[in-house]
């Protein structure tokens, strides 16, 4: 399996998939490591890999070589991806700058009923690094541009519309620094084809509950950094998707707050100029319209048990 993923074959790949290989299994931070290690070096992104660990090298004196780390990764796309999300990879605590100790004297400090065995359950409880299989094969693929690796990778995800976003974002990123102008724009045609991807995924779920659709948009998606698709989006200036129906008729209830988008413009402008009017039932409020269909729908219910 890593042997074809490094060689890029899909096919290859697709027949480890269908023969019963999962990638929760498989990707393991080790393997994830290894991936990153074994990147094509005339890609733009092993090189910003480089001369992350570079910098690295020279902040910590101390150490004589610095080995690559997931956290070297996290810091390459946090740059991609946008400052407002936060590393995907935490930082070891073997990476710290070393504190300065200052030994205070005639302190007594209390450690009863403090075990080593107590220090030890408490230190398991924070995984040192967060892993999703999916996710970081799926960036793999894309930072390196393998347009059929990544599609199959990323039809596995559990948030493809997020995860259609985020790709989007950093291949626009990566195309704007990339020298080349074939690979820019092959970048640039593939980061549209996840925009698309993305506009397909929420139209249809949009047309079949319009209400979770837009939960979608705004849900913070714990996998890509602690932020939102719509955030996303937005930064990546996917206009395409920032247009669709479903995303605008948010956009519009954003800007409306907890008024009515039913209201007509001339009552909002009555209302702004004589102010009494906003103590009549001129406008309507969102909240109000929700309680009206509950009770609407309840009367509903209520009417069937009867006739039942």
């Amino acid at each position: 399996m890593t042997a074809a993923l490094i060689d890029n074959k899909p096919a290859f790949v697709k027949l480890f998939l269908e023969h019963g290989v999962r990638l929760e299994e498989y990707a393991t931070q080790e393997t994830i490591i290894n991936l990153y290690n074994n990147t094509d070096p005339s890609c733009l992104f092993h090189s910003k890999l480089a001369k992350a660990i570079e910098d690295e090298r020279f902040r910590l004196e101390f150490q004589k070589s610095s080995k690559l780390r997931l956290y070297h990764v996290s810091q390459v796309l946090r740059e991609l991806l946008g400052d407002f999300t936060k590393h995907l990879y935490p930082k070891p605590k073997s990476m710290e700058l070393p504190r300065l100790s200052i030994a205070v004297p005639h302190v007594k400090i209390n450690v009863q009923k403090v075990t080593l065995r107590s220090f030890n359950k408490g230190s398991r409880g924070k995984s040192s690094c967060t892993m999703d299989p999916v996710r970081d094969l799926l960036i793999w693929a894309i930072v390196q541009n393998r347009k059929e690796l990544a599609e199959i990778i990323w039809v596995q995800c559990n948030d493809c519309i997020v995860a259609a976003l985020a790709c989007s974002k950093i291949l626009k990123e990566l195309s704007k620094e990339e020298e080349d102008t074939d690979a820019s724009e092959n970048m640039t045609t593939l980061a549209d084809d996840y925009e698309q991807k993305a506009i397909g995924i929420f139209t249809e779920c949009y047309r079949k509950d319009e209400e979770r659709a837009l939960k979608l948009l705004i849900r913070v998606s714990e996998t890509w950094g602690q932020t939102t698709g719509l955030k996303l989006a937005l930064e990546a200036k996917d206009m395409k998707f920032v247009s669709q129906g479903g995303v605008q008729a948010f956009l519009t209830r954003v800007w409306f707050g907890e008024l009515s988008v039913d209201n007509s413009l001339w009552r909002v402008l009555a209302c702004m100029i004589f102010f009494p009017l906003l103590y009549t039932r001129l406008l309507t409020f969102r909240q109000v319209n929700k309680l009206r269909r509950y009770r609407v729908g309840s009367r509903g219910n209520q009417n069937r048990v009867q006739q039942d």
